[in-house]
C-alpha cells in the first residue's frame, strides 16, 4: 500500500475514496481491501496542457509518472522546436545550478 500512495496522483485518489460514505460503512478490514483494489487497478490519468505563442497552440505538454513530453506544432511556430532543442544543454545547466541537491 505504501508504495501505491508515493504516487500524488494515487495518493488524491486514496483521500477521496476515504471521504465517501460507502468507504466509511465497511469494516477496518474490508476497507483496506477496498483501497488497495481501487489504487492497484486504477491507472492515472496523463496530466495534459499548452503552451501558446500568439494566439496559437504552439506546444502541448503531456506528463504522466516517467516522462514529460513536449510536442512542438512546426505549423504554429516552425522553428521553435529546433531553437529549444539547441538549448538544451544551457537549460540544464541552469537547471543543475537552481537545484544544486541534484548535482551528480
Amino acid at each position: 500500500m505504501a508504495d501505491l500512495l508515493d504516487n500524488a496522483l494515487k495518493k488524491a485518489r486514496a483521500l477521496k475514496l476515504i471521504h465517501a460514505d460507502e468507504f466509511r460503512a465497511l469494516s477496518s478490514d474490508s476497507r483496506f481491501e477496498h483501497l488497495f483494489e481501487q489504487l492497484r487497478a486504477a491507472k492515472p490519468k496523463p496530466r495534459s496542457g499548452e503552451w501558446r505563442a500568439d494566439g496559437s497552440k504552439a506546444v502541448k505538454v503531456t506528463e504522466t509518472d516517467g516522462q514529460l513530453t513536449l510536442n512542438f506544432n512546426k505549423a504554429a511556430v516552425p522553428k521553435f522546436g529546433a531553437f529549444v532543442e539547441k538549448q538544451l544543454d544551457r537549460l540544464y545547466e541552469e537547471f543543475l545550478k537552481e537545484n544544486e541537491e541534484l548535482e551528480p
